[in-house]
């Protein structure tokens, strides 16, 4: 019965909103994909035929294109745009199976890049940590979706992450020992990534310290300057 008239209602939104009809008429799986899980609603278990094109979809053929042996595409993983890093992002945010062999491929090279980075990080400026944050929470999230959330080079990603937070519960990268709030940039990309990620690892120390130190504090920008705000997290 939910099922009919679940569909009614989707058919009558798409019969009445012409930018859902023009998303769902894509050429790209992706799109069609995430319109009726995001916007329509549609549960996985009808969606299992569309998802399983995604990977032969324009963007996502585009974004795999040129890739090597090795799991990288030719240049540093964090050129932007065409390092392994930023196609990830873009992967992950279309949809991509997590299983697809060519994106894990990709993720292997982007763990072995960021653990060899934190072995050898430093970056201190004043009494907190000066982080690219929102690098490793974006390989945090990404690596996770793709099934490497028990991998001890991720699980190093998420600790490093715990020990950055700032008091204020965000990251700042600003290498001036004046700045005393954390960044609106690092601390949302970091927390819209990594806000599932700790929890697919397992890990109690991990789990709550996330939990105690970010206290859902949530970083927002107004009137030119920086506050924070107490904010509920969505699960995820």
């Amino acid at each position: 019965m939910f099922n009919r008239w679940a569909s009614v209602a989707i058919a009558f939104v798409i019969d009445q909103d012409p930018a859902v009809n023009w998303l769902l008429e894509s050429e790209d799986p992706s799109i069609i994909y995430l319109t009726r899980k995001e916007i329509l609603g549609e549960d996985d278990s009808e969606l299992v035929q569309i998802r399983r094109k995604i990977p032969s979809g324009p963007k996502v053929r585009a974004l795999l294109s040129g890739q090597r042996p090795d799991g990288g595409f030719g240049v540093h993983p964090y050129r932007k745009w065409t390092g392994s890093h930023w196609r990830l992002v873009s992967l992950v945010q279309l949809s991509i199976p997590a299983d697809n062999k060519s994106a894990r491929k990709a993720a292997r090279e982007v763990a072995n890049w960021l653990s060899r980075a934190l072995q050898k990080s430093t970056s201190t400026a004043g009494e907190y940590p000066r982080k690219h944050a929102s690098i490793y929470g974006n390989a945090l999230g990404t690596l996770s979706y793709l099934g490497m959330a028990h991998d001890r080079r991720v699980r190093l990603i998420a600790e490093s992450l715990i020990n950055w937070q700032w008091p204020d519960g965000g990251w700042n990268c600003d290498p001036n020992p004046s700045a005393r709030h954390s960044s609106f940039y690092e601390s949302l990309s970091t927390l819209w990534d990594s806000r599932s990620s700790i929890e697919k690892l397992g890990v109690d120390r991990s789990r709550m310290l996330w939990k105690e130190r970010l206290s859902c504090s949530c970083v927002t920008v107004c009137s030119g300057r920086t506050e924070v705000k107490k904010s509920r997290i969505p699960s995820g």
